[in-house]
């Protein structure tokens, strides 16, 4: 499994896992007209396996140490957990250490217990109570807020 830069286009060629909200979201993160300045540029990585995309994940500055993690994985990249955890915790911690983040938080899916998993291996804490963060998205679906939160 390699990493690169996050393309534009890369997350289109994820063989069938972006829905409505994925494809809203992957043209969202190629437009940046009317975004303000400082949410821009990001951290975006595309991981690969044998020159095919398997995920794209990254992190959006919020405000001034804390970002907000996204993810999206295929069924071949969650075949491969180990290598798929390590190469994603390496470049997080690496954009943590570089841009000097405090927090990095991300909402998962009440109903996706593998995105909840996923999480939690990369070190997130979950902050919302069993009831979660009801009508969050687009479509009215109930989140979980995660976090990981460097000690000071």
């Amino acid at each position: 499994m390699s990493v690169s830069a996050y393309n534009s286009g890369d997350m289109a060629q994820l063989d069938g896992v972006l829905d409505t909200t994925g494809r809203e979201f992957a043209a969202s993160i190629e437009n940046v007209e009317g975004v303000p300045e400082p949410h821009r540029s990001h951290f975006a990585r595309t991981l690969w396996i044998e020159e095919r995309p398997v995920a794209c994940f990254g992190v959006w500055p919020l405000q001034a140490g804390v970002g907000r993690a996204w993810s999206i994985l295929t069924e071949q990249a969650i075949a491969h957990p180990m290598a798929l955890y390590r190469g994603v915790l390496r470049q997080l911690v690496a954009f943590e250490r570089d841009e000097e983040l405090i927090r990095v938080e991300s909402v998962v899916k009440v109903g996706h217990p593998t995105a909840h998993e996923w999480i939690q291996h990369l070190g997130f804490e979950r902050e919302t109570m069993d009831c979660g963060m009801r009508c969050y998205g687009l479509e009215g679906e109930t989140y979980h807020l995660y976090a990981r939160v460097r000690s000071l």
